[in-house]
């Protein structure tokens, strides 16, 4: 379908050739109309009931209506595939009537998994690999067939030079941890893989408490309530009906910074809670104000200087002997380590702890040592160390998915 409108067109269409052959079922008596019908554009599934004449009969009428639109494919039988599920009579049919499902993939998609080293960027390929799963998850209506499917899934992916694979649950997922592992075991010793006896790796977290207000949001499964991330960042950014588009993106952004920073600012394995009221302050209470602040001031006072950030790379540094500024360079020091162990750890807390450390060093260093001083190499030496500063800020806030804005 070449354009945005095609699958509109086609649908409007084939709902008016399924409402002439209803109105052809009602005036013809052998024509009766499925037990169940399905239909997604031009792709139908449909379940009779009764003899092989009875639905070969209906098939015939329905392909009666356009010369150029048939049915061409059925199945007479326990099972049938409809795009990528496949529908069968499994046990449980036999004694309350339902039918299982789990995925179908055809043959010609087996093996288009996107390379690990391909041209993609990095957000792509882990949101492909992230849906597969979320689709195997929705598709399969067994968890026993769940888990054999996902195993293939990962063999598949590390056949295409996928030698790291992360999963993410909830900490009531971890009695599959042992399973999984044990399986792709059974996979590599079968194909001669050398795989780790840990692939893959597991993050599992804990609840997260949502507070607003100075109460807790009540959420419960059985109750059907529920946050969802939209609504933490609509209430975290403070967005109001009254905003106009423009203050209505601001405020979004805000709350999508302090979603991602208050959630990843704390251990997998540990409660948090949420607090709304907080990410709304603008103070250094909050800490993705403070780290944002930093950033902000730091860019000021370079605007304020008005030069060439090039010129900083003469700047003498050995005329940084106040304990502020020693404090700052150590700890900028540090990034390039902390980077390192929060990847091999699966740790992304510690880059937040370590940015709310190196904000809080420069606010220190700030308020103790003037940098636009007349003295032109002190201040000089002085600004390079800022910018240095505002460069890890800008960093690491991009990693973890948080804007670096200039002005607050």
């Amino acid at each position: 379908m070449g354009t945005n409108l095609a699958p509109i067109l086609a649908n409007l269409y084939l709902a008016m050739l399924q409402e002439e052959l209803k109105k052809k079922c009602v005036n013809d008596q052998k024509l009766k109309w499925p037990k169940l019908f399905l239909r997604f554009i031009d792709d139908g599934f449909g379940i009779m009931e009764g003899a092989k004449k009875d639905v070969e009969y209906w098939i015939k009428q329905f392909n009666s209506l356009r010369k150029t639109i048939k049915i061409d494919k059925w199945s007479f039988g326990n099972s049938a595939e409809y795009m990528d599920i496949y529908i069968y009579k499994g046990e449980k049919f036999f004694s309350t009537g339902l039918l299982d499902f789990r995925i179908f993939q055809k043959e010609i998609n087996r093996y288009m998994y996107i390379p690990a080293k391909s041209g993609h960027v990095s957000h792509t390929i882990k949101n492909y690999v992230l849906g597969e799963l979320k689709r195997y998850i929705r598709y399969n209506s067994l968890k026993l067939t769940f888990l054999k499917i996902r195993t293939k899934f990962f063999s598949r992916l590390r056949n295409r030079g996928f030698k790291k694979v992360i999963n993410v649950q909830g900490s009531d997922h971890h009695g599959t941890i042992a399973r999984v592992r044990s399986g792709l075991q059974g996979v590599a010793q079968k194909r001669g893989w050398d795989i780790p006896k840990t692939y893959p790796d597991y993050v599992l977290h804990k609840m997260v408490t949502v507070m607003r207000h100075g109460e807790e949001v009540k959420i419960s499964k059985r109750a059907g309530s529920y946050v969802t991330v939209r609504d933490l960042v609509e209430w975290s950014g403070g967005v109001t009906p009254e905003m106009t588009p423009e203050e209505r993106e601001l405020a979004l952004q805000r709350g999508r910074d302090a979603v991602r920073f208050f959630l990843i600012s704390r251990k997998a394995d540990t409660e948090f809670v949420f607090d709304i009221d907080l990410a709304l302050q603008q103070n250094d209470e909050n800490p993705v104000f403070y780290v944002q602040y930093a950033h902000a001031r730091i860019s000021s006072i370079l605007q304020q200087w008005d030069g060439q950030i090039s010129d900083l790379k003469s700047a003498d540094l050995s005329l940084l002997q106040s304990k502020a500024s020693d404090h700052l360079l150590r700890r900028l020091a540090e990034y390039p380590e902390v980077l390192t162990d929060a990847a091999a750890d699966l740790a992304p807390h510690a880059l937040a702890f370590y940015l709310r450390d190196l904000a809080g060093d420069f606010h220190t260093f700030y308020n103790a040592d003037r940098v636009l001083v007349d003295d032109q190499a002190l201040k000089l030496a002085r600004l390079a160390l800022l910018s240095a500063t505002r460069q890890v800020l800008q960093n690491g806030l991009k990693i973890l998915g948080v804007s670096a804005p200039a002005k607050m």
